[in-house]
């Protein structure tokens, strides 16, 4: 039998938590890192297999819902409830669709869980709390113990319950029937324990529904890129390792040769040699600062905020750019254009579909877009042309809005995960400012945070395609601050925008895990490269 997962994200949490400058009211959305964060409890469901996933929302925010969270839309069924008298009475009405089985696994919204439940099981958190916003259960000497939140909060005792328990669904219709006080979750379970045995088990507790966790859960769902691992102590001090260990190598030689003038924008580095479970790394200071590309999505930032990161970043590539060197042109061109040619001769083998889309022209978004065998000559020429020995210097290679933290109270800004390295010849901290500018380019207006965040939808009619976003208020700002500093640092829009179009080619073998989204890539990439060459006169 397929468990059915309820997912209670029914309320309301615009009047509670302040401290999320979001104006969406659902908990379902509420912003951890670049993600919402019913999408970590439905993938960790999804990922568990044989289960139907349930999630329970207000009315108001069905169709947001929907919207933000579109690449569910086959997995997951969003039940829509009206305004009840609290959690139980939602969990009442979620019970009555007969999509559901018997085997009922009930899991809060903002608790992101990390085991599944056996049958007939409630979890708590490891470690022992006492707050008036917590259900407890005390378990020793074998006696069950269930404390509501309207306890007395200097009576508590226990480990705090997180709002995931598993079992059959008709005793929890029946135990949702009989309990008065519709506002605590704990009430249910403490109806089923008179008739049925239930065990307990302790687990971490990643609660997203308090304002002194919600920091702490996003520390413990930082996560990295394949072959990277990640961990952050108490005490503030991050630890990268990875198996890669020519990157780390790279990434620690950009810190070493990095001019102390510059240090200022990066954490400050600590131990460089750790070597752990066959991996190297090294450790260095941990910014809890959000990073743009959330700030972009899911903050509603001021006008004045925007214009202050986009000074700061301003001032860093000015900085940068006092730092001269010299690049080969032959570097230049493979960094540029070899790398580009093998990622696409790589996502062209990666499926007969992919093999299609590059051997064929198109129309996207009403424009005709010729196939990249057609174009790529042109590019080239571009790049070519676009050399100068006398413009190299220091550079951070992935200037993009996920490694830039920004504190919008302060308006300090700090660089994360450098590249070290421009091409495979140019280890160390030197290379081509427009790549910076690029990057920056392809997070602020070229939609990268939406695409790689699910914030599309692709509709594909024969060879014509229309790709659009589901853009914020900030989306026109953002972008004129953009264009405003490329100009001011002295290159051309449309030259960065062909650019651009490379870095979003040059990706899509790297998402081959999500076929779909592989897809939006490469084809938004095809058309920014496409309109920049028009623009440039070249066909």
């Amino acid at each position: 039998m397929k468990k059915s997962i309820i997912i209670l994200a029914s309320g309301d949490i615009r009047d509670k938590l302040h401290y999320i400058k979001y104006d969406c009211g659902s908990p379902a959305l509420i912003p951890i890192n670049t993600k919402p964060l019913a999408s970590y409890v439905i993938d960790f469901y999804l990922n568990e297999g044989d289960c139907d996933v349930f999630l329970i929302v207000h009315k108001d925010f069905v169709e947001l819902v929907k919207i933000e969270m579109g690449n569910y839309k086959d997995k997951v069924s969003v039940i829509s409830i009206d305004k009840t008298s609290g959690i139980i009475e939602s969990l009442s009405y979620a019970l009555k669709d007969k999509r559901i089985s018997n085997d009922v696994i009930v899991n809060i919204v903002t608790t992101i869980p990390t085991k599944m439940p056996s049958f007939n099981q409630i979890f708590v958190g490891k470690e022992s709390d006492f707050s008036i916003n917590c259900s407890f259960v005390d378990f020793q000497n074998n006696k069950l113990e269930l404390i509501p939140k309207s306890f007395n909060v200097n009576l508590k005792k226990g480990f705090p319950f997180v709002g995931i328990f598993r079992i059959n669904k008709d005793f929890l219709i029946d135990a949702c029937l009989k309990v008065k006080n519709k506002t605590d979750l704990i009430l249910v379970v403490k109806k089923i324990v008179e008739t049925q045995k239930i065990t307990v088990e302790s687990i971490d507790w990643i609660d997203c529904g308090h304002e002194t966790n919600y920091y702490e859960a996003k520390k413990k769902l930082i996560s990295s890129r394949s072959f990277n691992n990640i961990e952050i102590n108490k005490k503030g001090v991050l630890f990268k390792k990875s198996s890669n260990i020519k990157k780390i190598k790279e990434e620690l030689s950009y810190f070493q040769l990095l001019p102390k003038e510059l240090a200022i924008y990066f954490p400050r580095i600590f131990d460089k040699n750790i070597v752990k479970e066959s991996k190297v790394g090294y450790s260095m200071e941990y910014y809890g600062y959000p990073n743009v590309s959330e700030l972009l999505l899911y903050w509603n930032l001021s006008n004045s905020s925007w214009n202050k990161l986009f000074k700061q970043l301003e001032n860093i590539l000015i900085d940068f750019s006092n730092y001269k060197s010299h690049i080969g042109k032959e570097a230049f061109i493979d960094f540029y254009y070899l790398k580009l040619i093998d990622r696409i001769t790589t996502y062209s083998l990666q499926s007969s579909e992919n093999m299609h889309l590059i051997k064929n022209d198109c129309t996207i978004n009403g424009l005709f877009c010729k196939k990249f065998d057609d174009i790529k000559d042109d590019l080239l020429k571009i790049i070519s042309r676009l050399y100068n020995k006398e413009r190299f210097s220091i550079m951070h290679g992935d200037f993009c809005f996920n490694n830039i933290l920004f504190d919008y109270t302060s308006g300090i800004v700090k660089l994360i995960d450098v590249r070290g390295s421009f091409g495979n010849n140019c280890i160390g901290i030197y290379g081509d400012p427009l790549y910076d500018l690029a990057k920056l380019a392809h997070s602020a207006y070229g939609k990268y945070d939406y695409l790689v965040n699910n914030l599309y939808s692709l509709i594909q009619n024969d060879n014509r395609f229309t790709l659009c976003f589901s853009l914020r208020t900030n989306s026109e700002i953002v972008e004129n601050l953009c264009k405003e500093l490329i100009v001011r640092c002295g290159f051309d829009l449309n030259i960065v925008d062909i650019i651009m179009s490379t870095l979003f080619l040059s990706m899509t073998p790297l998402h081959n895990d999500d076929k779909q989204k592989q897809k939006a890539i490469y084809l938004h990439g095809l058309y920014l490269l496409n309109k920049g060459l028009k623009n440039e006169n070249l066909y």
